[in-house]
């Protein structure tokens, strides 16, 4: 797999810290008040500036995130109102024939959040 994907290759020498601070959600509540800016990581050497993500920008960030999760509750609010028969179009891979099952969303809840944080 990583092979195949050549990620040492692609981040050999990259800063790893960096990488992982930029993976991370951005912070559920942005401060109003202090408008402080996130801080990804220190410099790339002692005494240089810290690496950070502006307030403006982290703001921004979790207005998307808010909209993911909107997104996904209106999809799962759609798919419990509509009728059975668009529900098989829906899971059918084929455009001229439709499933004989119904689409359906997955149950556990554990799930659900895997599929929110992942597009997230």
């Amino acid at each position: 797999w990583l092979e195949r994907t050549r990620w040492p290759t692609i981040f050999k020498g990259s800063r790893r810290d960096i990488l992982k601070a930029m993976n991370q959600l951005p912070r559920r509540y942005v401060d109003r008040l202090s408008r402080s800016d996130y801080n990804i990581s220190q410099g790339p050497a002692e005494g240089n500036p810290s690496i950070t993500s502006s307030w403006d920008d982290e703001r921004k960030l979790a207005c998307i995130v808010g909209a993911i999760d909107r997104m996904f509750d209106r999809c799962e609010n759609t798919v419990q109102h509509i009728s059975r028969f668009l529900l098989c179009w829906l899971l059918s891979t084929y455009p001229q024939f439709c499933h004989t099952r119904p689409f359906s969303l997955v149950a556990k809840t554990s799930t659900k959040v895997r599929y929110r944080y992942l597009w997230k």
